[in-house]
This record gives structure tokens, C-alpha cells and sequence, in this order.
């Protein structure tokens, strides 16, 4: 998104720069040192603040002129037409931008991160994007690394072999293994009707099966 617009050109030109939608111009040959970082700042500002100022803009102009500003709300083709033609912005970066700033409320916004710190926690009620975002400051985490945190503390536990008391393992029940105990019984019958009945494997087999052995 280029840095333009009365606001920025007005605050270059004051610091000694001239700004376009394709460049940025010293205007002052003997700018001062100091003017240069500012004007560097002003860039970086804007830079990192200007998805909230769209999304917040677009949000204010639905509240205040509707289907005036959004165009066509419930098509997808057209929605944000105005707006992506004042902006020069694709229209899912504005439905995206104009989402979590909706989401996320200005007194949760935190300024030491980026828009997309706020876009992964923005499905989430306010007082947990308020402790995310305080984690992703105090961690200093990059975007994946909150989002790989947020996976991790929301998936649900490995329950494969537990049962529903106490998550303990359990294992076969007891109709479960006379089950079993019956299957090597007639196994054992039809063997000794073949005449290769072996009266020991028999019995191991059904004291396996009831977990006797």
C-alpha cells in the first residue's frame, strides 16, 4: 500500500521530501540528519498501521453510509468496489483487513505487533485475544510462532487407547476375553474331531484368552 494521500504529502513536504504513488524525493539538499530518520519513521509507521486505518475505514463507512460505501453487500463480486478503487487495495485484502479489525476492538490492538499478530488471534473472545497478543509482546513471537502456540494450548489431548474414566488404559473386558476363551474352546473341538487334538495347547490357549497365563 504506497504512502500517499493529503495527509502524507503534506507531512513529507514539511520534512523536506516529496512523495508519489512510485517514489520518494529529497526536496531539501540540506536536509538534516534527523529529518531523514524521521521521514523514515513516518514510512515505517505507515507501513505497519495502514490495515487498521483500512479496516477501521471501512467499518466506519458501512456504519455511516451503508450500501453507499460497501456497494452490493451480499455479492462478492462487487462488494468494496468503492473501496477498492479509492485504495487501490485487492478486494479480499479489504474484506480481510476490515474482518479483524472488526474483530479485534481498538483497546485490545497492540502497537509492538504487527497486523497479522491480530489476524490469528482474531477469532477469539476479546479477553483471550488480550492475553495472546500480551504472550506474543512478552515471548516477542513471530506471527507463526503465536500461531504454532495457539495451535498447541487448543488441540485436543491424544485419547487413542483411553477410555472415558480417568483417561486411563484399559484393556479387553471381560465379555471380551470369555469371547475369546469360546473361540479357542471350538477351535479345540473341531481339532480333536480331525484327531489332532493337543490337550496342552489347548489349555494355554484358553488361559491366554482370559488372561490367566
Amino acid at each position: 500500500m504506497p504512502l500517499e494521500g493529503p495527509a502524507a504529502l503534506i507531512l513529507a513536504d514539511k520534512l523536506g521530501a516529496k512523495l508519489t504513488p512510485t517514489s520518494l524525493d529529497i526536496t531539501d539538499p540540506n536536509l538534516p540528519y534527523e529529518s531523514w530518520e524521521d521521514i523514515g519513521r513516518c514510512i515505517s509507521f505507515a507501513g505497519n498501521a495502514w490495515q487498521w486505518w483500512v479496516g477501521d475505514w471501512i467499518t466506519i463507512g458501512e456504519t455511516l453510509y451503508g450500501e453507499q460505501a460497501a456497494q452490493a453487500i451480499d455479492d462478492p463480486a462487487t462488494r468494496y468496489d468503492v473501496m477498492r478503487r479509492v485504495t487501490g487495495a485487492e478486494q479480499q485484502t479489504l474484506l480481510n483487513v476490515a474482518s479483524v479489525a472488526r474483530k479485534v476492538k481498538r483497546g485490545v490492538r497492540r502497537q509492538e505487533l504487527r497486523f497479522s499478530h491480530h489476524a490469528v488471534v482474531a477469532p477469539l473472545e476479546a479477553n483471550e485475544q488480550r492475553h495472546w497478543l500480551a504472550l506474543a509482546v512478552k515471548n516477542q513471537w513471530t506471527v507463526a510462532e503465536l500461531r504454532q502456540a495457539l495451535k498447541d494450548e487448543l488441540s485436543p489431548p491424544d485419547d487413542t487407547e483411553q477410555d472415558d474414566t480417568n483417561g486411563q488404559i484399559t484393556g479387553p473386558t471381560l465379555a471380551e476375553r470369555l469371547e475369546e476363551a469360546a473361540r479357542h474352546l471350538r477351535a479345540a473341538a473341531q481339532a480333536m474331531e480331525n484327531g489332532r487334538w493337543a490337550p496342552e495347547d489347548a489349555w494355554a490357549q484358553l488361559d491366554a484368552a482370559l488372561g490367566e497365563a
